[in-house]
Order: structure tokens, then C-alpha cells, then sequence
């Protein structure tokens, strides 16, 4: 499935991408998860256990397509603040404009 997604997106990005985050939206159960972490209290923070070098990749990617549409890097560091679950990052968004 995977590989269709990619290959759609060579073709139609918009697209791919939108039958990927229905694909997501439709498989993952999040009734279940919120009828469990309401009834364990159970409450965890996105990309809590994931490698922050995944969580650097992507702050590195928004931070490289907001430079591109002409925001400094102050602004950009704003917006990766309020964006969540970045906002959980401060200090991967203060370092951001050294990453390579």
C-alpha cells in the first residue's frame, strides 16, 4: 500500500496525501485508545518514546519550507513553538537554523 501511496504522489501529491491521512484516519482505532487512557489514565505526550532524531527531521522540515516562503528564522521558531507536539521540543527549535 505503501508503495501505491508513493507512487500516486509522483503523479498526484495532493492526492496521495489525502488518501494517506484517510488510510490513517479510517485504520487507526482512537476510540479504543481514548476509551483506555480515559479508563488507565493513561496520558501520553506525542512522540514521548519515538527517537528525537525523527522529531529533528521534521522540525528540520517545516523549518526548511517556512524559510523558503521568505519567514526569518525568529518567525519560523514562533510558529514550531506553537505547533504542537513541537511545542514539546524547546530545545530542538532553539537549535534549529544550526541543523545540517
Amino acid at each position: 500500500m505503501i508503495a501505491e501511496f508513493k507512487q500516486l504522489a509522483k503523479i498526484e501529491p495532493d492526492k496521495a496525501i489525502e488518501y494517506l491521512l484517510r488510510f490513517v484516519e479510517e485504520t487507526i482505532p482512537t476510540k479504543s485508545v481514548f476509551i483506555r487512557e480515559s479508563e488507565q489514565g493513561v496520558n501520553t505526550e506525542p512522540f514521548e518514546e519515538t527517537n528525537l532524531e525523527v522529531v529533528k527531521l521534521m522540525i528540520k522540515q517545516i523549518y526548511k519550507t517556512q524559510i523558503a516562503t521568505g519567514k526569518n528564522v525568529e518567525q519560523v521558531k514562533l510558529i514550531l513553538a506553537s505547533m504542537e507536539p513541537f511545542n514539546n521540543f524547546p530545545e530542538l527549535i532553539e537549535i534549529v537554523d544550526s541543523y545540517e
